[in-house]
């Protein structure tokens, strides 16, 4: 008899408990941010409280990678008269009060739910509010990128495919021409080109291009490296002799068109059009920050600054052919010192090598942005 009593007594405790949850109906409003070291903690307790009050009414606002979740935020911040010191998330807003950082949350936030008995939403237009502030992350996304981020962004953007296939186009124009002084000249204005449309692409001014441009140029660069190396064990006079005259003095004159200032020019621009399909997720950031209209200095700073750091692996392109070509004048002369004609046919047979292993390191660069 006394133990059926006490089962009665704990089935009566249990469904009053039951009950009590049921009834915490409360509307709260959740901002966190992606990455936020002080949100997960929160999130958690968040996601406990909604298991334990499964009427508990949560709606969730992430705010830094969501431009309209984070205006929502200031608009709440401003409407609950949050203190701008105190201002950051994760943050709670309940129908008359906040909770600020994870440690709020967590200790505070139950107990306004079950004392509290209204159930309305929060509102931008309220009387009178509480709230407690403690330990938070900065509610502006651009407060928590430092210099490191964006260096590791923009290392991870330079070996992007659309990277990789800018840097195999110029090298593919570089190794063509023999004048070192043309290297230089050509890749400085490529690479300089390229930079300025990063910095342009970052603040919204161009479209963001296919991921399958550059598995294209990856497999027009396999095409052509294979064409160069068979002229490596022949020469292109034998692979031109089937084609007319006319028609070769046309293909020559495109290639050399390709390869004057204006045309460098021009396909540097194409190349960067088409090379902004997959980048890092700080870049995107940046260029959805620039496109929402937020303008702040550090911001165009972090874009130039990516700029530059993505324009070191080209720019090691340029300056090994550069040397590579410097070399192999300096080998020519020192073979034929006092014969002119002797020390050109030296340097065609180099530059030929030369262009034996570009064209290998083609066909490797090719099936990595084919395979990417």
């Amino acid at each position: 008899m006394v133990i059926g009593k006490a089962i009665l007594v704990l089935m009566i405790i249990l469904l009053n408990l039951f009950s009590a949850a049921a009834a915490e109906n409360d509307c709260i409003y959740y901002f966190y941010g992606k990455n936020c070291e002080e949100c997960q903690a929160a999130s958690n307790h968040v996601k406990y409280l909604q298991t334990k009050y499964p009427e508990l009414q949560i709606t969730e606002y992430e705010v830094y990678y969501n431009r309209e979740n984070s205006k929502t935020l200031d608009q709440y911040f401003t409407a609950y008269n949050v203190p701008p010191a105190s201002r950051g998330v994760p943050t709670v807003f309940t129908a008359d009060s906040y909770f600020i950082g994870s440690k709020s949350i967590g200790s505070l936030l139950e107990g306004r739910i079950v004392d509290n008995v209204k159930s309305e939403c929060p509102s931008l237009i309220i009387s009178s509010t509480i709230g407690v502030a403690g330990d938070k992350n900065p509610s502006n996304v651009l407060d928590t990128i430092t210099l490191s981020m964006v260096t590791k962004s923009a290392i991870k953007d330079s070996i992007r495919p659309g990277a990789i296939a800018f840097m195999l186009i110029l090298l593919m124009l570089l190794s063509v021409r023999k004048k070192k002084e043309v290297h230089l000249r050509n890749g400085i204005m490529a690479i300089g080109i390229i930079a300025i449309v990063s910095v342009l692409f970052g603040m919204g001014l161009f479209w963001r291009s296919s991921a399958v441009f550059p598995k294209i140029i990856g497999m027009l660069a396999i095409i052509g490296s294979l064409f160069r190396i068979k002229g490596f064990f022949g020469t292109w006079r034998i692979m031109f002799e089937e084609i007319r005259e006319e028609t070769e003095q046309k293909i020559r004159g495109s290639v050399k068109y390709l390869h004057s200032p204006f045309g460098i020019a021009v396909i540097s621009l194409i190349l960067g059009l088409i090379s902004f399909g997959a980048i890092s997720e700080v870049f995107t950031l940046l260029r959805t920050l620039s496109e929402d209209g937020v303008i702040e200095f550090r911001a165009f700073a972090y874009l130039f600054y990516h700029a530059i750091i993505t324009s070191i692996p080209p720019a090691i392109v340029v300056g090994i052919v550069y040397k590579v070509t410097e070399a192999l004048e300096n080998h020519a002369v020192k073979k034929e010192p006092h014969d002119d004609n002797k020390a050109e046919t030296w340097r065609k047979h180099t530059q030929k090598v030369f262009k034996f292993v570009v064209s290998s390191l083609m066909l490797l660069m090719g099936l990595v942005l084919l395979f990417y």
